[in-house]
């Protein structure tokens, strides 16, 4: 990176599932797989399709659109830390076969650790999850500052969780450059005062991006100077 862009850019803020690890499908096959097994549900290929929506919103948002789309019997909120708990169960069984990164995504996190820049992480994800699949990439070590969705009062689209992630790193948001997959992560990066690059991951190709400062097919090629060459 040249001097000028250092002094314009001193943070990276990711997403992690879909961004940095795909991680999507498997948190789809985890809470599919658990009501499928618990409430004799049948998954189709349009199920799948419409789990599109549940990408960058919080556990409680996600299991009351899970519950309308297949009509569950279940109680909301007293039951959601059964759901959780059951489905969190089958998604670690599923990580610890291991977690494929997004193409290009360990390259620009370690070039933006040698170009000097602070690196957080904000997922919707909890916290044992982040580290688990951060762990599972071998790139933990590259973060000054994780946070977790269930850290803030209120979900992506909601600003808090960049706010919060911003606070830990020691930046302003004008500083700082998000990289989302989703519609809410962009628009969450984006109402907290953050340039955001956004590169859809295919369950959240049809998400409405247009937010997002730039966006790109995929992070391979990308650099800390393309990202600090953002436009406003």
């Amino acid at each position: 990176m040249t001097a000028a862009t250092t002094a314009e850019l001193r943070a990276i803020v990711f997403d992690m599932d879909g961004l940095l690890a795909d991680t999507e499908p498997i948190s789809f096959r985890s809470w599919s797989t658990m009501i499928a097994r618990d409430y004799d549900v049948t998954i189709t290929a349009e199920d799948q399709r419409w789990a599109a929506v549940t990408v960058g919103k919080s556990g409680p948002i996600v299991w009351e659109l899970i519950r309308d789309h297949f009509n569950l019997p279940v109680e909301l909120p007293r039951e959601l830390p059964s759901l959780g708990s059951r489905s969190r169960a089958i998604y670690h069984e599923m990580l610890a076969e291991g977690v494929p990164p997004m193409p290009g995504a360990i390259a620009l996190v370690r070039a933006c650790r040698d170009a000097g820049l602070r690196l957080g992480v904000a997922s919707s994800s909890g916290m044992e999850e982040i580290r688990t699949v951060l762990t599972s990439l071998g790139i933990i070590e590259c973060f000054d500052a994780l946070t977790s969705g269930k850290e803030v009062p209120r979900s992506k689209p909601d600003p808090a969780i960049y706010l919060l992630a911003c606070s830990r790193l020691g930046v302003e948001p004008r500083e700082a450059v998000a990289l989302e997959d989703s519609g809410p992560g962009v628009a969450a990066a984006r109402a907290a005062g953050l340039r955001c690059l956004a590169i859809p991951s295919e369950i959240t190709i049809a998400h409405d991006l247009s937010p997002a400062n730039a966006s790109r097919p995929s992070l391979v090629g990308v650099t800390p100077d393309d990202l600090a060459a953002l436009p406003w």
